[in-house]
């Protein structure tokens, strides 16, 4: 039932593209891609009782970003799961363009590590956290550090790599309907990744830090010029438990048919 609901989300969501409609094509898109995380987990083993509104799916989507990570390796096997996952995600036109480079050597998780870990100091420019924050806060900046500095401990370093354009929309003039189209496609597939980690017990974060020395990144890794990194994604077992995020109430962020429209 799953896979038949993607496939019309898909389809959908191909047709809007079609018509140039992008900001309609990626909200199908979303809707495919979660119901293709559920079936993609079903194919990997994971049974369908196990994604309750309660339960597993409830809590992955308020506990993806797991910063503290143990070095334990992950199985080979696991991570083609993972990536398995991510794959079975929609993408504009269906072109299925991305690729997906999960960096175990330590050579070069230390080189990731060490620019990151340089970038996250440069924003900081040297400022310590304020001791009056609130501590949610606090708590979120120090596993940032924490994370940055001990990147190369992880395991795995995943790169979730995508056309830098959807070349039809490029060619249209549209740079902007280009670019949401080729996010529109690879995000989706990394939210798969995200979903599949939890449910197999893998800790991770989405983090586009990177950014700032990608060209550099590209060239250490081989990744040709056309492409470009969408997101590092750290892959280990958490060193503690997946714990609840608190999240603003649903009403503060829909907005009905006007943006600042409240429900009447």
């Amino acid at each position: 039932m799953d896979r038949t609901r993607a496939q019309g989300s898909l389809k959908a969501a191909q047709l809007c593209l079609e018509q140039q409609l992008s900001d309609s094509a990626a909200n199908r898109a979303y809707f495919a891609a979660f119901q293709a995380a559920i079936y993609a987990l079903e194919v990997q083993g994971i049974k369908r009782d196990e994604w309750t509104h309660k339960g597993v799916v409830h809590s992955d989507f308020a506990q993806f970003f797991v910063r503290r990570l143990k070095p334990d390796p992950i199985p080979e096997d696991t991570l083609k799961k993972i990536v398995d996952a991510g794959i079975h995600a929609p993408s504009g036109g269906n072109q299925q363009t991305w690729g997906f480079i999960l960096v175990r050597d330590p050579a070069l998780k230390r080189f990731i590590r060490d620019h990151y870990w340089q970038t996250l100091q440069r924003l900081r420019g040297g400022s310590t956290l304020p001791s009056d924050a609130p501590p949610s806060w606090l708590r979120m900046m120090t596993a940032v550090a924490h994370l940055a500095e001990h990147l190369h401990e992880a395991p795995v370093i995943l790169l979730a790599c995508a056309p830098q354009e959807f070349t039809p929309l490029a060619k249209a003039g549209s740079a902007r309907a280009s670019v949401a189209t080729i996010h529109g496609s690879i995000y989706p597939a990394v939210q798969n990744i995200l979903l599949a980690c939890r449910a197999l017990g893998v800790g991770a974060t989405l983090t586009t830090l990177h950014g700032f020395f990608e060209e550099e990144l590209k060239q250490q890794l081989g990744i040709p010029a056309h492409l470009e990194i969408a997101a590092l994604i750290p892959l280990g077992f958490p060193q503690g438990n997946f714990g609840p995020t608190k999240c603003k109430p649903v009403d503060e962020v829909i907005h009905w048919d006007r943006w600042g429209s409240g429900k009447k």
